[in-house]
């Protein structure tokens, strides 16, 4: 499966608050996963997903800094920041999936793991995140 997104957003203004406006945002994602049914042995499956979640990629806001000048006056003039991340988180997992037993109303026990990493997690550069997990899924 390929999944990709592309979002757009018009400039806005704003005459209360800190936020004296935002101009137009772009924001993109997409990613790839591979499923496989009947991997290692009947009814079990495999999951591998390559993705990079939703993430401004241009955009900026105005803000209103207010400071003390030289003279010892508060000012207050408008500032224009970026609202683009400093980092681009990529998402990565492999997940494993088998029946362990099945009762006699048609019940099923299965067990399931993943392992997962996400790099520049929450698009914060540097940060990273690693998971594996281990459960029991039951189903009647």
């Amino acid at each position: 499966m390929l999944d990709a997104s592309l979002a757009r957003t018009g400039a806005a203004d704003s005459a209360h608050g800190v936020i004296s406006g935002i101009g137009p945002l772009l924001a993109r994602s997409y990613g790839l996963a591979l499923a496989q049914r009947d991997a290692v042995t009947g009814g079990d499956s495999l999951t591998a997903v390559w993705r990079r979640p939703l993430r401004v990629v241009a955009g900026t806001a105005t803000l209103l800094m207010t400071s003390v000048d030289d003279q010892g006056y508060a000012t207050t003039t408008p500032t224009r920041v970026s609202l683009r991340p400093d980092g681009a988180e990529t998402d990565m997992a492999l997940s494993y999936a088998a029946p362990v037993a099945t009762g006699s109303w048609g019940q099923t026990l299965s067990v399931n793991g993943s392992l997962e990493l996400r790099q520049d997690a929450g698009n914060i550069r540097g940060l990273t995140d690693r998971v594996a997990r281990v459960g029991l899924n039951l189903r009647f």
